[in-house]
């Protein structure tokens, strides 16, 4: 039974408040297809330069290729109902900046992101932090999402060209999930 919904968003900024989502990625872990959306500029929205240096869009590119926000809506809505029997979990890195962006953006269509999935969600960051204050992982590695894949996986910068688009983000977080669980079995993480 499918449980966990893996997603990523590409954002035109930090603030879910004033920066619209230009893309998303959403998949049931374990299972290769997914929904992959761009979505159009919305008017009000502030879309800065520096958040399209780091993930490699344009308001061109997003013009032409986007759909409008209340699509993306109800595309995520139908993926959900079709994929999960109930609500279901999250896994992202740093999920909680998705989940506002998503949010945020399900408001301005009067509805929530958040009454669509369960309350619980599971996020690889502070997955990381918590190895690192165990003594598991050096805490000289980063916990930001490239740094902690290429840490479990032992992959470096050139196999990880494709990271800030949100598919790409996406494989490394379900990997990095994987990868972390693992270590967690390995070290004897157990109830006794």
């Amino acid at each position: 039974m499918n449980e966990i919904l893996v997603l990523d968003t590409e954002t035109s900024g930090l603030s879910s408040k004033v920066n619209g989502i230009c893309e998303i990625f959403m998949k049931v872990k374990g299972i290769d297809t997914g929904l992959h959306i761009y979505v159009k500029p919305v008017e009000e929205m502030i879309y800065d330069d520096r958040a399209f240096a780091v993930n490699g869009l344009s308001l061109e590119f997003l013009e032409e290729n986007g759909i409008e926000e209340s699509l993306a809506v109800d595309k995520i809505i139908k993926f959900i109902l079709k994929e999960f029997q109930d609500k279901p979990k999250l896994l992202g890195q740093n999920v909680i900046f998705d989940i506002n962006f998503l949010e945020a953006m399900f408001q301005r269509h009067d509805l929530s992101f958040k009454k669509t999935v369960h309350y619980n969600f599971v996020d690889t960051m502070q997955i990381s932090n918590f190895l690192k204050d165990c003594g598991v992982m050096p805490k000289t590695v980063k916990s930001k999402l490239t740094e902690a894949y290429k840490f479990f996986t032992e992959k470096n910068d050139e196999d990880i060209k494709g990271a800030h688009t949100a598919a790409f983000d996406v494989m490394m977080t379900e990997t990095l999930y994987d990868k972390q669980l693992e270590c967690i079995k390995n070290n004897n993480f157990k109830y006794k």
